[in-house]
């Protein structure tokens, strides 16, 4: 057990059993009535173990009514419940709160139907993505740092290490790598009731990967943190009925999701609604290339996890792609904003490195800094087919020698590619400085200037000559 669940009985009963609770109202009392009722209706439940109930999982006490594990205590099989309704933590007719075994509590059975889909025909889709710490790093620092004044979705990006997404390394993570200030953010939103911090759908996704995942040595999960929804955007006018009950009932929690996902309609393909949460949420693209299964069964075949699922699905029938970048992965950053990985040139991830004499593709980390997007493609198509496109853009003004116009596929935004840097930007290029001109940027005032070596002058005006 981690986090929370380290503290002894005496410390976890001191810390539930303050006079008022949240908000300041009087702990849950469950009258024997309720506890003696019985459900016979209704989707078949499985009794849990003890590894099975983390902090915030949704558990059915008392045999009909609904909570989730406000506090465990795994070592000695002892749990605590909130009660869904109420948002207080359960006692019994004399006051005292109910510590609860495993074998007291029951799951909604793993083989219920999932209900991916709501009344309106809409569906989720998600994605995960791999990578090394290299690759990581990069998304970490596009990224940035969380907001911690307002709820985001992700609220925060955290890279685990896959040999670490087991039960006990997931919990961890959750309850441990948010910034205080985040947590607290999280607990603001639902004032109602006790929020804590839980890895159930990672835990999901994790266990539907199977060991293959616990053996990727040096290979990171990128995981996000999602924030409960505030009251107020659950009953926010033109929320459809299922829309609001996962908000308040199911999205309660400060959760440890897979990467990125989105809601879509059940006519889309869930890859490309993924693929587009990917870019709008957390400002990464990857190339068709990396994309295609084909690769991602190949470069599976090369890291010796061959049977790593392509797609899995957690208990809400979400479908989550799961994605490998390899060690060789390109990358282009467009104005700091957003992260687009691809294949280095000439690379073919289909060919047996062994047959062909060559490294494998998780070989060599050196080509995860280029700034040169795969086999000179850009958004999917050749800088010969770009150069085509800019037919598109008679009328705008005229761009540099060597510069392109291209359109994102995600966001349908215009940016700036070089055909010789390889650089990529949603400003407008300047065009080359004269000959023997630099253009620097003074340390003390931060202002840009231009510098002639040569010369030894400087001027805050673009030089002509």
């Amino acid at each position: 057990a981690v986090g929370r669940a380290r503290k002894g009985t005496s410390a976890l009963r001191g810390h539930c059993g303050r006079a008022g609770g949240r908000g300041g109202r009087a702990a849950m009392v469950m009258p024997a009535a309720k506890k003696a009722r019985t459900d016979d209706a209704g989707p078949k439940r499985v009794v849990p173990t003890a590894d099975d109930l983390d902090e915030g999982t949704p558990v059915i006490y008392f045999g009909t009514s609904h909570g989730f594990v406000r506090d465990a205590y795994q070592p000695l099989d002892e749990f605590w419940v909130t009660d869904a309704e109420t948002g207080e933590i359960v006692r019994d007719r004399t006051g005292d709160i109910v510590t609860f075994k495993s074998k007291d509590l029951q799951l909604l059975a793993a083989t219920a139907p999932p209900i991916p889909f709501d009344a309106d025909g809409n569906a989720r889709s998600g994605v995960l993505l791999l990578g090394r710490e290299e690759h990581m790093m990069q998304i970490l620092k596009i990224f940035g740092h969380p907001n911690i004044e307002e709820r985001r979705n992700p609220q925060l990006l955290l890279a685990i290490p896959c040999t670490e997404c087991h039960q006990e390394g997931l919990q961890e993570a959750v309850s441990k790598g948010p910034p205080p200030e985040v947590l607290e953010l999280g607990k603001l939103q639902r004032p109602d009731i006790h929020v804590g911090a839980r890895s159930l759908q990672m835990k999901q996704v994790a266990e539907q990967l199977g060991g293959e995942l616990l053996i990727l040595e040096g290979f990171y999960v990128l995981s996000g943190i999602q924030l409960p929804f505030a009251l107020k955007s659950c009953e926010a006018k033109g929320v459809t009925m299922w829309e609001r009950h996962r908000r308040k009932e199911i999205c309660n929690q400060i959760d440890l999701c897979v990467t990125a996902s989105c809601e879509h309609r059940k006519s889309e393909d869930p890859a490309v609604a993924a693929r587009r949460a990917l870019a709008e949420t957390c400002a990464i693209e990857v190339s068709d290339t990396l994309w295609g299964e084909a690769v991602q069964v190949a470069l599976r075949r090369r890291l010796s996890v061959p049977d790593l699922p392509l797609r899995v699905k957690d208990q809400s029938g979400m479908e989550v792609v799961v994605v490998v970048l390899p060690d060789d992965a390109t990358s282009v950053t467009l104005n700091g904003v957003v992260l687009c990985f691809g294949e280095p040139a000439g690379s073919n991830y289909l060919i047996d490195p062994a047959a062909a004499g060559g490294a494998p593709a998780g070989g060599s980390a050196a080509g995860a800094t280029s700034e040169a997007l795969a086999d000179g493609k850009i958004q999917g198509k050749t800088v010969r087919e770009w150069e085509a496109e800019q037919r598109e853009f008679a009328n705008a003004p005229k761009l540099p020698s060597g510069w392109l116009r291209v359109r994102s596929r995600s966001t349908n935004e215009v940016y700036f590619f070089n055909k010789q840097t390889k650089e990529a930007t949603f400003s407008f290029p300047e065009a080359p400085l004269a000959r023997g001109w630099t253009k620097e940027v003074s340390k003390s005032t931060g202002k840009t200037y231009y510098f002639h070596a040569e010369r030894r002058t400087s001027t805050f005006e673009r030089p002509t000559a």
